[in-house]
């Protein structure tokens, strides 16, 4: 069975942050670590065909937004290297 991927929330320095999630029905969980910047843009699609690949091996899969990229509401001139750690 083929999973749709969703967006769920994690709750960071209490704001919510968004994150793709593929999750499979199995004890099993990889959480990918995006690439920064202008990368993340030239890897989304390739990232997404690992979560799926995952998916049919029943693993499931997480790909945060880290705080200050992408979809994040927080700008990145105020994300900090330790925000990213902490995240």
């Amino acid at each position: 069975m083929t999973l749709i991927p969703a967006f769920v929330s994690y709750e960071f320095a209490d704001r919510k942050e968004l994150c793709l999630s593929l999750a499979a029905g199995s004890a099993g969980r990889v959480m990918l670590v995006p690439p920064l910047f202008d990368e993340m843009n030239r890897m989304r699609k390739m990232l997404v065909d690992v979560m799926r690949s995952l998916e049919a091996l029943e693993i499931a899969s997480f790909l945060p937004d880290l705080p200050g990229t992408n979809e994040s509401l927080l700008p990145l001139e105020q994300a900090t290297l330790s925000d990213w750690q902490k995240a």
